[in-house]
Order: C-alpha cells, then sequence, then structure tokens
C-alpha cells in the first residue's frame, strides 16, 4: 500500500489504450453529489482526479436478474464472502 501500485496500473492501462488509438478512459464510478465530502466514493472521486478526470455523468449500472433465487442468494452471502477474505489477508 505504501508504494501505491494501484497508480501505476492505472497509468499503464492509460498507456495501452492509448496506443490502441482509444482516447476515452472510463474509470466506471464517481460520488453521486460531487461537493458531498460524506459520500462514500469521495475517495475514488479524488483518486481519479490525480490523474486529471473529468465528470461525464452516466445512467448507473443495473443488474439484469435470470435467476431470483441465485441473484439473492449470491447478494446476502456476497458480504459474507468479502469479509472473509479481508480476514485472510
Amino acid at each position: 500500500r505504501r508504494d501505491m501500485p494501484n497508480y501505476l496500473l492505472q497509468w499503464v492501462a492509460m498507456q495501452w489504450a492509448l496506443a490502441q488509438g482509444c482516447t476515452t478512459y472510463d474509470w466506471w464510478g464517481a460520488p453521486t453529489d460531487l461537493d458531498d465530502a460524506d459520500d462514500g466514493m469521495q475517495g475514488v472521486w479524488q483518486f481519479k482526479q490525480g490523474f486529471g478526470a473529468e465528470f461525464q455523468p452516466h445512467v448507473g449500472a443495473w443488474d439484469y436478474v435470470i435467476s431470483p433465487v441465485a441473484y439473492r442468494a449470491l447478494t446476502e452471502s456476497l458480504p459474507y464472502i468479502l469479509a472473509g477474505m479481508r480476514r485472510l489477508r
């Protein structure tokens, strides 16, 4: 964490995209209100701004549920799975 590998990862991805002829780089996600300091995405937005990001509002992502039972099982168990994975670190 001290070496901030996320910065290098994003920079290399942007350089690769530019070499492929891409003209935009979609960071996917930002706070609903850019001025709301309490929004959980505020840190993500600040990280993106460090690269010169510009806010481009779009319709958010939605899940297309094929199996309601499987979807509910996944969404209810995922927080526990992620918590267990964090404890393993």
